[in-house]
């Protein structure tokens, strides 16, 4: 993508999953940020900058003292809001302070806000609920936390290209049938959704799966749909005949939660929601391992491709095809949000400056 930063910053982006954080330190770098997480007394979750402005130390190596957070190095001691309280080196406090970044805990996700903070309150965190995700009825099961050594763009581009599951999963993944159909396209109200349908078909081996007491002929549709800068849904109904006027089966869920990490890498969270079958220990188990081998195949794929990128290579006109036009409005989507952002991204590197105090 042609833009003049790689993200945009006024979005509310996915820091960790909530049962990552606990009363410790957790360090984590976004959007080229250092940041760290942790919880205080109350269960509360805060995110602060992660470097420490004295001498530039990690702080994802500091201590956590109470509810206090306490630099490795010197002692410098910072509250939940940041600032200094105390320097045990100095005859006085140090004018500095850590960054607060505004955070939301809607489960099973961490939201945190990069951008301008007078524009966090106003801006709603993506509508997680929309997929079942800590609504009634619907089970969440949790694959695993990935790091992905690929930019973010190329793993947006993966989630709404299907045409690859017939090559790169030819052994692990089924509904190829349905990948190789046509996208349609369904964008408005802020929502981009591109549809795959594939009506009177015979079920294949996952279905059976699912579904074994009814999956004789079948219908699917699959929606994949950006929520959010971090939240990408690929999922939909299945019907017992025909049709969607079909008896309904129930809906099955690939949630994909991803935040930069920098240009180059990237965060990446593998969840599945379903509503049928909530009690089914052993389907969740298999379903959960048949998805972290396909998205293993997909990362070790974009990793690839990012060596290609990142090289000095001389490399030839990218060109894309019919199957490649629910990829292309994600990019196109992803270049809208970072031309309309407001927030100026900080500088990746740079000396440090003193500051008296």
């Amino acid at each position: 993508m042609n833009t003049e930063k790689p993200w945009p910053e006024d979005q509310w982006y996915v820091a960790a999953v909530s049962q990552e954080i606990g009363h410790a330190i957790l360090g984590r770098t976004l959007l080229n940020r250092p940041i760290i997480l942790f919880r205080d007394d109350r269960g509360v979750a805060h995110a602060l900058s992660g470097v420490c402005p004295h001498r530039m130390m990690p702080l994802k190596l500091a201590e956590l003292a109470g509810n206090q957070v306490v630099c490795a190095y010197h002692g410098l001691t910072f509250d939940t809001t940041g600032a200094c309280v105390a320097a045990p080196t100095s005859s006085k406090l140090p004018r500095c302070a850590l960054t607060r970044y505004p955070a939301k805990e809607n489960a099973p996700f961490l939201w945190v806000w990069f951008g301008d903070p007078a524009a966090a309150e106003s801006t709603p965190l993506p509508a997680q609920e929309s997929i079942g995700l800590g609504s009634d009825g619907w089970r969440t099961d949790y694959c695993r936390y990935f790091e992905l050594k690929a930019r973010y763009s190329l793993l947006v581009d993966n989630l709404f290209d299907l045409s690859h599951l017939a090559f790169i999963h030819r052994d692990t993944a089924a509904a190829v049938d349905l990948a190789l159909t046509e996208p349609v396209m369904e964008e408005g109200g802020g929502r981009l959704v591109v549809v795959r349908e594939r009506l009177d078909a015979p079920a294949d081996f996952a279905t059976h799966m699912l579904f074994p007491a009814h999956a004789q002929r079948m219908s699917r549709r699959l929606e994949t749909e950006m929520i959010g800068m971090s939240l990408i849904n690929a999922g939909g109904p299945f019907w017992d005949g025909p049709n969607s006027q079909a008896p309904l089966l129930g809906h099955q869920n690939f949630i994909h939660v991803l935040s930069p990490e920098s240009e180059t890498s990237t965060h990446y969270w593998s969840l599945l929601g379903r509503d049928f079958r909530l009690a089914d220990d052993q389907l969740s188990a298999e379903l959960v391992a048949g998805t972290t081998r396909i998205v293993q195949q997909d990362l070790d794929a974009l990793a690839a491709i990012e060596q290609v990128l990142s090289g000095s290579l001389r490399l030839p006109r990218e060109i894309s095809m019919l199957p490649d036009q629910g990829a292309l409005h994600a990019r196109l989507r992803l270049i809208r949000m970072i031309e309309a952002d407001k927030t100026v991204a900080p500088p990746t590197s740079g000396r440090p400056q003193t500051v008296k105090g």
